[in-house]
């Protein structure tokens, strides 16, 4: 399969699930910021319906896509192209596949962190619904281009071994069914 194609699967891909998950994202975002009074999840999604309207569920769609769909995107275009290098060098294949899914995970975060702010931001905010322009230079105002990167540690390891635990077991899972299928 070539490499563009692979990039393009992963990334389209995970575009319809970011397009599906949207409000529910917003609806956790707004949870955990204690910014907002929504007793439940049910309750999130009706009051932003009501006021927002289904503009206001999708907040922070621009920016999810910019940062899920790349991230897929380049994940799975590394985690193929690392597979085929680490071979060479690592015995055993659950060593392979972990290693592939780290650094994979690990390049992608990096490259799509700053769109995990800016979505963030326009998620919290509800009364306007600022263009992510605006959000770019309200946050360097705030803090120059490092605030792109804030809690980037947090997700690099919570992303970066979710993913590589994630690949390897289904790797693994693929092999045994493979085995037991013959």
């Amino acid at each position: 399969i070539k490499p563009f194609l692979v990039f393009l699967i992963g990334s389209s891909s995970r575009a319809i699930i970011a397009i599906i998950m949207v409000p529910f994202g917003l609806i956790k975002t707004r949870l955990e910021s204690g910014l907002f009074t929504y007793n439940n999840t049910l309750y999130a999604l009706y009051e932003i319906a009501k006021k927002e309207r289904v503009r206001g569920l999708y907040r922070g769609l621009v920016a999810s896509l910019l940062r899920d769909s790349p991230f897929s995107g380049i994940y799975l275009f590394l985690y193929i192209q690392l597979q085929t290098k680490y071979k060479n060098f690592i015995s055993n294949d659950i060593g392979v596949n972990f290693c592939s899914g780290l650094c994979a995970s690990m390049i992608a975060t990096v490259v799509t962190q700053p769109f995990d702010i800016i979505k963030t931001r326009l998620q919290l905010n509800s009364s306007v619904s600022p263009k992510i322009s605006m959000i770019c230079k309200d946050l360097i105002k705030e803090g120059s281009i490092s605030i792109f990167f804030r809690g980037l540690s947090a997700r690099f390891f919570r992303r970066s071994l979710s993913s590589a635990f994630i690949w390897t077991f289904y790797e693994q899972i693929l092999l045994f069914s493979t085995i037991i299928t013959r």
